[in-house]
Order: C-alpha cells, then structure tokens, then sequence
C-alpha cells in the first residue's frame, strides 16, 4: 500500500490514538506521545512522530513493528508504514527518549521548522541552548527537559500550545 503524499489528520488520529493506548499499555513504556504536524494539528500530514520513553527498547521496537510494514530500525528510531486503509499507509517514526528529555524532545520535534529555529535563537540570547536532549546553560550545565513548559518558563514566555507553533512570527507577538 502507498502513502499518498498527505494524508487528512482526521483520517490519521484514531491510528495515532489506538497506536498510543497500545504503546501505553505495555509495563516498560512510562510516556508516549505523538509530536511533528499531527500535534500541531496541520489538516494533512505526512508523517507521524512518536516518542516513548521505555525501559525496555527493543521490546518497545518489536510492538512497534506489528503496527506496520519495517521501514528502518535503528538504536534511537524505528520507522514503519501503517495501514490506513486498503490503498493508503501512513509513516510512523517512534523515537526513543530518556525521562529526563522527554520535555525536550517533545517540544523538538513537535515545534515547525521555523518555531525551533525562533525558540533557538531566543535561548542563545538568553544564554541557553536547547536541543531535543534537554536545556542547558552555555556553559553545559543542565537546567530542564523532563517537561516542555519548562522550556518556556526558562524563556519567560507562556507555554504555547503546539497548534501555534508555525512560523517564527509568534515569538514576536508574545509580549
């Protein structure tokens, strides 16, 4: 089955909810959560991030291979297509993710190309730098990531919710 270039997030949702209760259930896994356009609430989308947090990976991985067709697989990701319909697959990406960067990673990958980058920007500034593993003063030292809104309490903005998150223009209107 083909995915078609995008897909409608409504016809992808009961996939990514039936996927999370899934991933939720199992001991080893204490977070999941969808991320990318999906979170953001785009009207189509191409793909679908997932990240877990699971003390047991490649148990978490194995799951994860029954919702689809393997695409790769690797230490921090594992890919595949999953049927959507007869016709149409979608691609999911399950990222891995320690406790303490969920938050990080979340915002990351949540977070549209132009969001991040204005996010980056405005952490350099304040003498921050910020990836998908955590946030961190200049000089290395570790100052959050279990949770997102401690990204944007450490900026002084409001936690923003990830349907705004597009363009670098809403950094500007935040007072």
């Amino acid at each position: 089955s083909q995915s078609r270039y995008r897909l409608p997030l409504n016809e992808v949702l009961p996939i990514v909810s039936a996927l999370l209760a899934r991933l939720r259930a199992c001991p080893e896994v204490s977070r999941a959560e969808f991320a990318g356009s999906a979170r953001r609430g785009k009207e189509t989308i191409k793909d679908v991030d997932v990240i877990v947090v699971s003390s047991d990976r490649a148990k978490t991985a194995a799951l994860f291979k029954t919702f689809g067709d393997l695409l790769v697989e690797g230490e921090e990701k594992v890919r595949v297509m999953v049927p959507v319909d007869s016709s149409t697959s979608v691609q999911f990406d399950l990222l891995f993710s320690q406790e303490e960067s969920f938050g990080a990673a979340l915002c990351y990958f949540t977070g549209s190309k132009e969001h991040n980058v204005a996010l980056r920007s405005l952490a350099k500034s304040r003498g921050y730098t910020i990836n998908e593993h955590g946030f961190y003063t200049i000089s290395g030292n570790r100052v959050g990531g279990k949770e997102e809104k401690e990204l944007y309490d450490l900026l002084g903005l409001p936690w923003v919710p990830p349907e705004l998150r597009e363009g670098s223009d809403l950094l500007e209107k935040i007072p």
